[in-house]
């Protein structure tokens, strides 16, 4: 998806790097007063681990600035279930509804 980006560090490490958005979902940050960077998608990213079906587990960091988001591990295959659920989310806005209803408020931005 090209709202995705991944990689490998030096270290071993795999990234995951959001990176923008469509602008159906550009509209729904709007709507909700959402500044829709990097800070909003920490907030969103954190919640849609938590409503994976398994919920996402495992060693990550989820980190942001500016206009990126991005989850780093050493395990590539927890990086293809957020991958997953970001898609699912970009495409299915009532999954981004619920991830934002389900979002910690002072996280979002």
């Amino acid at each position: 998806m090209e709202y995705l980006t991944r990689g490998t560090y030096d270290d071993g490490r795999h990234f995951l790097v959001v990176a923008d958005a469509p602008p159906e979902v550009h509209a729904l940050f709007d709507e909700r007063g959402l500044q829709g960077g990097g800070y909003t998608w920490i907030a969103v990213l954190r919640s849609l681990a938590r409503l994976a079906e398994p919920p996402i587990e495992g060693e990550f960091v989820i980190d942001g600035e500016g206009d990126n988001a991005f989850i780093d591990s050493p395990d590539p295959a927890l990086l293809d279930a957020f991958a997953s659920c970001i898609e699912r989310a970009m495409s299915d806005l009532d999954l981004l509804r619920r991830a934002l209803d389900n979002a910690d408020p002072e996280e979002l931005e």
